[in-house]
């Protein structure tokens, strides 16, 4: 049987874990559908993938999110405790640093187990179904990503194409114009309609149009050649319609990082890892870092425990490239960024837990 304090506390992290979770979660699916939608109206992605594209990119980003969440959650629980003084009545009770960590760990370490999963089989699983996704997508050659009744431009420029509608029935482009400039000479191309594939090599998409006209010449000038046709077909480069695909080696099962000596792969290993690893160690540092006083209210450290994790975070991200390109050797790697954080949290611990005056009492008595 757990001890009233410990399902109090429980209970009030886990709470505020949720809720801290739920607010990031809706804010980053938030900010990947505005991103997704604003790609496929500028036609870079096929309308339909928003959905697919937006779960599984999601599911990703939940999983980098919840440490901070957790962190969120420990700060808050136990702020509020010091504000009410209610951590002063645990203290006069016996109660330390020590005993409060069991409820904190109680909720850590079934985080960590489920970030641990996610991070070695969901997140590479996410990964290859949304490059298999894309792969259908290019193989099949749907015309989804060009949204009719809108200019779409090429990454240079030079070529402006404009689809008045899509009927999905017959997979058919509908009133199709194009518009080329290469050295000032300018192309126009209409179209009654069109069909369209992908190229098995370059990957670019090949539009053929049916009963059109073509206008050829240098814009300024009048003397235009003007050409009927029954087909023609355009090449579209791929830089318009290829989909962002995600690293490989993001997708690798962890069974194949494991077997590899690649750096690239020790890396993906190492961030994989600190995944989980980092919910601890954040929750670890979380409670000394939430002291505060009455006067200080209950969020005076919220912006500390974020400026951290933010320094912590970006470290590691910077590790995780060195070791993939051979600056920094493996056996090192990221560990040393979390032996820091936990080194950090120490020291708050200590001075915490123990009191610093009583700390440093004993610390002149050492020296005399």
């Amino acid at each position: 049987m757990l001890a009233v304090l410990d399902r109090y506390l429980v209970k009030e992290i886990s709470l505020t874990f949720i809720s801290a979770s739920l607010v990031l979660i809706l804010v980053i699916f938030g900010n990947l559908f505005v991103k997704l939608l604003s790609r496929a109206t500028e036609g870079q992605i096929p309308a339909s993938t928003i959905f697919p594209l937006l779960v599984l990119s999601g599911v990703q980003s939940v999983t980098l999110l919840l440490p901070i969440s957790l962190l969120l959650a420990v700060m808050l629980t136990f702020g509020r405790l010091y504000r009410d003084n209610e951590m002063s009545a645990l203290h006069a009770c016996g109660i330390g640093y020590k005993r409060l960590y069991r409820p904190v760990m109680m909720v850590a370490l079934p985080i960590a187990a489920l970030l641990a999963l996610m991070a070695f089989y969901v997140s590479p699983w996410t990964s290859r179904l949304a490059n298999q996704i894309t792969a259908t997508l290019e193989s099949e050659g749907q015309l989804t990503g060009i949204t009719p009744g809108r200019f779409i431009e090429t990454g240079d420029e030079n070529l402006v194409f404009f689809v008045e509608g899509v009927d999905a029935a017959s997979r058919r482009i509908q009133y199709v114009f194009i518009h080329t400039l290469e050295q000032g000479h300018a192309t126009i191309e209409t179209a009654a309609w069109a069909t369209q594939r992908i190229a098995s090599q370059s990957g670019d998409r090949i539009i053929t149009l049916h009963q059109g006209h073509r206008y050829e010449g240098v814009p300024g000038r009048g003397d235009f050649r003007v050409l009927s046709f029954d087909a023609h077909t355009v090449r579209i480069p791929v830089q318009q319609t290829r989909l962002v695909r995600n690293s490989d080696r993001g997708s690798a099962p962890t069974s194949t990082l494991l077997a590899s000596r690649q750096p690239a792969d020790i890396a993906e290993l190492q961030w994989r890892v600190s995944i989980p690893l980092s919910a601890i160690l954040l929750a670890l540092l979380a409670l000394p870092l939430s002291y505060t006083t009455p006067r200080q209210g209950r969020y005076s450290k919220l912006a500390l425990g974020i400026a951290i994790y933010i320094v912590y975070a970006n470290l590691g991200l910077m590790m995780v490239n060195w070791v993939s390109r051979g600056l920094v050797p493996p056996w090192l790697g990221i560990w040393w960024v979390h032996a820091a954080l936990l080194v950090l949290a120490g020291i708050l611990f200590i001075r915490q837990g123990l009191g610093w005056n009583i700390w440093r009492l004993l610390w002149r008595r050492s020296l005399q």
